[in-house]
């Protein structure tokens, strides 16, 4: 880790990191990989499986640095960050000059790339597939803390789309000229793409879901969905096994 942290942190100092959002994915990279480290731990993983899971953490935005300098976005359409990211690592031998074992070479990849797609193919193997889960995860886990930083509009209306998304217990697929209200639904939602236990400890330790419904200027407008999600919770707490979902 100390090689890959060391190298990590040489790429990330070329950017401006007086710049906002640079420096914000900055501190969000080193979140994440704490972050990672606790789901990895929670299922009782040996150090090797939580040094590669904290490799993934710490490197799973590292396409976004790029990302921003080109496009002033976090728009994957018109910069995909975690498939960058992914060219990256391979083309200047990241990994190879970090002295990271070969075997784990591809698991890093994938879990990088899938990270933020909707969802995950079916064709991974098991422990390809259990470090990618890990990650998206994290991800999302920190994701929903920003949110808690500043207040929200909830404003505009909610396609039927979003709503049977929702209920459907889905991620929300992204839509253009999305209202504020649909971002709300977007982050509740992405409560139906946590996988372990943990994450759902930890949702429950932020309390989440009270601290954004007070960050919202009309929250009782939303009441039904945070209820729901609510109830989501709960359940997923009452299941025995640490890994909660075992399919996609």
């Amino acid at each position: 880790m100390k090689e890959i942290i060391e190298k990590f942190e040489t790429y990330v100092h070329e950017f401006d990191l007086t710049n906002f959002d640079l420096e914000r994915k900055y501190r969000h990279s080193y979140r994440v990989m704490k972050l990672v480290e606790q789901l990895a731990r929670s299922l009782k993983l040996s150090e090797e499986d939580v040094t590669l899971a904290c490799i993934i953490g710490i490197l799973h935005d590292i396409g976004r640095f790029e990302q921003l300098k080109e496009t002033d976005s976090y728009d994957d359409s018109k910069f995909e960050h975690a498939d960058f990211g992914v060219h990256y690592l391979k083309k200047s031998h990241f990994l190879e000059q970090c002295h990271v074992p070969d075997a784990w070479h591809s698991i890093i990849f994938t879990a990088i790339q899938l990270h933020n797609k909707y969802q995950i193919p079916e064709h991974l193997d098991e422990k390809t597939l259990l470090f990618t889960k890990l990650i998206r995860d994290a991800d999302k886990i920190d994701i929903l803390r920003l949110a808690l930083e500043k207040n929200h509009e909830s404003t505009g209306e909610i396609r039927k789309q979003v709503i049977d998304e929702f209920y459907q217990k889905k991620q929300i697929h992204i839509l253009p000229d999305f209202s504020k209200k649909e971002f709300v639904l977007v982050r509740l939602g992405f409560f139906y793409d946590l996988n372990f236990r943990k994450s759902f400890e930890l949702v429950k330790e932020d309390d989440f879901l009270n601290k954004y419904y007070e960050r919202l200027n009309r929250p009782e407008e939303l009441k039904c969905y945070f209820d729901f999600s609510r109830d989501y919770l709960e359940q997923q707490l009452k299941e025995e096994e640490h890994y909660v979902r075992y399919k996609i």
